[in-house]
Protein backbone atom coordinates (compact mmCIF):
# COMPACT_ATOMS: atom_id res chain seq x y z
CA UNK A 1 0.00 0.00 0.00
CA UNK A 2 1.63 3.43 -0.87
CA UNK A 3 0.35 5.83 1.71
CA UNK A 4 0.12 9.48 0.48
CA UNK A 5 -0.49 13.02 2.47
CA UNK A 6 -4.41 13.07 1.99
CA UNK A 7 -4.48 9.18 3.12
CA UNK A 8 -3.12 9.96 6.84
CA UNK A 9 -5.37 12.93 6.75
CA UNK A 10 -8.56 10.64 6.24
CA UNK A 11 -7.10 8.37 8.40
CA UNK A 12 -6.78 11.26 11.18
CA UNK A 13 -10.57 11.30 11.79
CA UNK A 14 -11.61 8.61 14.54
CA UNK A 15 -15.08 8.45 12.77
CA UNK A 16 -12.96 7.22 9.44
CA UNK A 17 -11.28 4.66 11.47
CA UNK A 18 -14.10 3.24 12.96
CA UNK A 19 -16.25 3.24 9.53
CA UNK A 20 -12.53 1.00 8.48
CA UNK A 21 -13.42 -1.10 11.60
CA UNK A 22 -16.73 -1.80 10.50
CA UNK A 23 -16.44 -2.66 6.68
CA UNK A 24 -13.42 -4.91 7.79
CA UNK A 25 -15.53 -7.53 9.02
CA UNK A 26 -18.41 -7.54 6.05
CA UNK A 27 -19.49 -4.93 3.80
CA UNK A 28 -22.47 -2.99 4.63
CA UNK A 29 -24.72 -0.29 3.21
CA UNK A 30 -25.00 3.50 4.42
CA UNK A 31 -27.59 3.13 6.93
CA UNK A 32 -26.29 0.16 8.33
CA UNK A 33 -23.24 2.19 8.86
CA UNK A 34 -25.07 5.18 10.35
CA UNK A 35 -26.94 3.44 12.46
CA UNK A 36 -23.33 1.14 13.92
CA UNK A 37 -21.59 4.46 14.09
CA UNK A 38 -24.95 6.37 15.56
CA UNK A 39 -24.59 9.49 13.31
CA UNK A 40 -27.27 10.43 10.56
CA UNK A 41 -26.63 9.05 7.33
CA UNK A 42 -25.60 12.18 5.57
CA UNK A 43 -22.91 12.80 8.31
CA UNK A 44 -21.32 9.00 7.78
CA UNK A 45 -21.78 10.02 4.11
CA UNK A 46 -19.38 13.13 3.95
CA UNK A 47 -16.81 10.12 5.96
CA UNK A 48 -17.20 7.56 3.54
CA UNK A 49 -16.65 10.28 0.52
CA UNK A 50 -13.63 11.25 1.88
CA UNK A 51 -12.16 7.48 2.06
CA UNK A 52 -13.42 6.85 -1.11
CA UNK A 53 -11.42 9.61 -2.95
CA UNK A 54 -8.39 8.03 -1.05
CA UNK A 55 -8.96 4.51 -2.09
CA UNK A 56 -9.83 2.50 1.04
CA UNK A 57 -13.38 1.95 0.60
CA UNK A 58 -15.58 1.35 -2.66
CA UNK A 59 -18.99 1.41 -2.89
CA UNK A 60 -20.54 -1.55 -5.32
CA UNK A 61 -23.55 -0.74 -7.18
CA UNK A 62 -25.38 -3.80 -8.87
CA UNK A 63 -28.58 -1.43 -9.95
CA UNK A 64 -30.35 -2.48 -7.13
CA UNK A 65 -31.53 0.02 -4.48
CA UNK A 66 -29.15 -0.47 -1.93
CA UNK A 67 -25.55 0.23 -2.47
CA UNK A 68 -22.68 -1.72 -0.51
CA UNK A 69 -19.43 -0.41 0.34
CA UNK A 70 -16.38 -2.55 1.19
CA UNK A 71 -12.90 -1.98 2.11
CA UNK A 72 -10.51 -2.39 -1.13
CA UNK A 73 -7.03 -3.73 -1.29
CA UNK A 74 -5.45 -0.47 0.41
CA UNK A 75 -8.10 -0.53 3.32
CA UNK A 76 -7.31 -3.94 3.96
CA UNK A 77 -3.79 -3.03 3.87
CA UNK A 78 -4.09 -0.50 6.63
CA UNK A 79 -4.79 -3.31 9.08
CA UNK A 80 -2.03 -5.58 7.79
CA UNK A 81 0.93 -4.65 9.86
CA UNK A 82 -1.00 -4.52 12.89
CA UNK A 83 -2.22 -8.39 12.22
CA UNK A 84 1.71 -9.20 11.43
CA UNK A 85 2.69 -7.67 14.51
CA UNK A 86 1.59 -11.50 15.71
CA UNK A 87 3.94 -13.13 13.02
CA UNK A 88 7.27 -11.68 13.82
CA UNK A 89 7.10 -12.03 17.46
CA UNK A 90 6.22 -15.85 16.80
CA UNK A 91 9.16 -16.72 14.14
CA UNK A 92 11.58 -15.28 16.14
CA UNK A 93 10.17 -16.91 19.42
CA UNK A 94 10.33 -20.37 17.26
CA UNK A 95 13.44 -19.83 15.47
CA UNK A 96 15.33 -18.74 19.19
CA UNK A 97 13.87 -21.92 20.77
CA UNK A 98 14.55 -23.86 17.83
CA UNK A 99 18.56 -22.83 18.01
CA UNK A 100 18.49 -23.30 21.76
CA UNK A 101 17.43 -26.52 21.12
CA UNK A 102 19.81 -27.39 18.57
CA UNK A 103 22.51 -25.93 20.17
CA UNK A 104 22.33 -27.44 23.77
CA UNK A 105 22.35 -31.25 21.45
CA UNK A 106 24.76 -30.18 19.95
CA UNK A 107 26.96 -29.26 22.83
CA UNK A 108 25.33 -32.79 24.60
CA UNK A 109 27.15 -34.34 21.67
CA UNK A 110 30.42 -32.81 22.05
CA UNK A 111 30.74 -33.52 25.49
CA UNK A 112 30.01 -37.32 24.71
CA UNK A 113 32.72 -36.73 21.71
CA UNK A 114 35.20 -35.54 24.36
CA UNK A 115 34.29 -38.64 26.71
CA UNK A 116 32.01 -38.21 29.97
CA UNK A 117 33.76 -36.78 33.29
CA UNK A 118 34.72 -39.92 35.15
CA UNK A 119 33.87 -39.45 39.19
CA UNK A 120 33.63 -42.31 41.60
CA UNK A 121 31.09 -44.87 41.77
CA UNK A 122 28.14 -44.09 44.11
CA UNK A 123 28.92 -47.59 45.50
CA UNK A 124 31.47 -47.73 47.43
CA UNK A 125 32.27 -51.70 47.01
CA UNK A 126 32.66 -51.49 43.15
CA UNK A 127 36.35 -49.95 44.14
CA UNK A 128 36.06 -48.52 40.68
CA UNK A 129 35.64 -45.44 38.42
CA UNK A 130 32.02 -44.92 36.40
CA UNK A 131 31.67 -43.42 33.41
CA UNK A 132 28.25 -41.02 34.35
CA UNK A 133 28.02 -37.47 34.03
CA UNK A 134 27.87 -35.43 36.83
CA UNK A 135 24.34 -34.62 38.01
CA UNK A 136 25.31 -30.45 37.40
CA UNK A 137 25.53 -31.21 33.54
CA UNK A 138 22.41 -33.07 33.26
CA UNK A 139 20.55 -30.48 34.81
CA UNK A 140 22.06 -27.51 32.73
CA UNK A 141 21.22 -29.68 29.68
CA UNK A 142 17.59 -30.42 30.79
CA UNK A 143 17.17 -26.15 31.23
CA UNK A 144 18.49 -25.35 28.31
CA UNK A 145 16.14 -27.73 26.59
CA UNK A 146 13.17 -27.08 28.67
CA UNK A 147 13.87 -23.35 27.98
CA UNK A 148 14.49 -24.44 24.17
CA UNK A 149 10.80 -26.31 24.00
CA UNK A 150 8.76 -23.45 26.09
CA UNK A 151 10.51 -20.69 23.27
CA UNK A 152 9.16 -22.87 20.50
CA UNK A 153 5.51 -23.63 21.88
CA UNK A 154 5.33 -19.78 22.57
CA UNK A 155 6.12 -19.33 19.02
CA UNK A 156 3.77 -22.08 17.41
CA UNK A 157 1.29 -20.23 20.07
CA UNK A 158 1.69 -17.16 18.63
CA UNK A 159 1.88 -17.87 14.99
CA UNK A 160 -2.04 -20.46 15.20
CA UNK A 161 -3.18 -17.57 17.34
CA UNK A 162 -2.60 -15.16 13.81
CA UNK A 163 -4.39 -18.15 11.86
CA UNK A 164 -7.30 -18.16 13.78
CA UNK A 165 -7.31 -14.14 13.75
CA UNK A 166 -7.07 -14.19 10.20
CA UNK A 167 -9.27 -17.13 9.48
CA UNK A 168 -12.35 -15.67 11.74
CA UNK A 169 -12.04 -12.42 9.30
Amino acid sequence: MHFTVSTFKALGSKTRINILRSLRSRRMTLSEISILMEMHPSTVQQHIEILQKVGLVSRKDDGYKWKYYFLTKDGEGVFAARDMSLVLPGIVLFAAGAWNLLSSNFFTQKVAAKGTIMRESAIPEAGEFAATPLASEIVSQTGANMDGILLVLAGVLLLTLYLYIRRKK
